[in-house]
């Protein structure tokens, strides 16, 4: 039998030396883990360091490797919205510069029984209003003549079929007659319109009295209605202070028996803007 020398304490059961089977630098790092994990404190010295190279390794790899990244986001708050309201104007009227309360501006003051946002058509006189451009229509009837008159009995006036409500007429007899009536129209208005005729119920049917309106005492024009041929009146007045509307009959046999009655209907004058006539007296 061969005798083995041991050393004290490296017996083959628990050996104490660096391990012969695996290199000198192996084996002995192995041997010095071993040796610390057998002290009291060896176990915790040797977990930490261990944990934190795993947290160091892990950060290194999520930066190096393109792990998963935090993205930060911005949640949108509530939308604002804005109501306006759209304005709506006639035709022809430029809108107002700003609304009630707009920019310290206040509402539009207006007279009483003006619509909101219009100035006053004429002043308290009625005199026209500079600021206005409201027009209106007055009917000749409403105008008191300044000279002059045409009188009838005619209670019915009718041309063509058609009742002439508002109208002047004059009854022209079997006569050589003329006549005249007028109108102070103040230089407040621009237009007149009307029709003029002869009554379809005229005792005679073949008179043909000439009409003439004259703007201050000058010509404007000139009508001879007859019979079912009534005339159309359109005429600019625009400056005019006194207008004249006058008749002449030639065509009659000399008696005063009536032949017809001359009809201008339905008269109207437009005003200049901003001017509205004083109510018609009452007589």
């Amino acid at each position: 039998m061969t005798e083995r020398n041991e050393t004290p304490g490296t017996g083959w059961g628990n050996p104490a030396g660096p391990d012969r089977n695996r290199p000198d630098g192996a084996g002995g790092a192995l041997d010095h883990v071993k040796n610390a994990w057998r002290t009291p404190g060896g176990k915790l010295l040797t977990i930490v360091p261990a944990v934190v190279a795993l947290i160091v390794g892990g950060v290194l790899g999520m930066s190096v490797g393109g792990g998963s990244k935090t993205t930060n986001t911005v949640t949108p708050g509530p939308t604002s919205f804005v109501t306006t309201t759209a304005t709506t104007t006639a035709p022809g009227v430029a809108p107002s510069s700003a609304p009630s309360g707009a920019s310290g501006a206040g509402p539009l003051a207006t007279a009483p029984g003006t619509p909101a946002g219009t100035a006053p058509a004429s002043a308290a006189d009625g005199s026209p209003n500079p600021s206005s451009t409201a027009v209106g229509v007055v009917p000749l009837v409403d105008l008191t003549p300044a000279g002059g008159a045409w009188q009838s009995h005619n209670a019915s006036p009718m041309i063509n079929g058609a009742l002439q409500q508002f109208s002047i007429m004059q009854d022209i007899v079997e006569y050589n007659t003329n006549g005249d009536v007028g109108y102070n129209l103040g230089r407040y208005y621009t237009k007149f319109t009307g029709l003029i005729g002869l009554d379809d119920n005229s005792a005679k049917s073949t008179m043909h009295p000439t009409v003439e309106i004259d703007g201050d005492g000058l010509k404007i024009a000139t009508f001879t209605p007859t019979l079912g041929h009534p005339a159309q009146i359109n005429l600019n007045v625009s400056g005019v202070l006194r207008l004249d509307i006058k008749y002449t009959s030639l065509d009659s046999d000399n008696t005063n028996i009536p032949g017809t009655t001359l009809i201008l209907g339905n008269g109207q004058l437009t005003t200049v803007p901003g001017y509205h006539p004083p109510a018609p007296s009452s007589s």
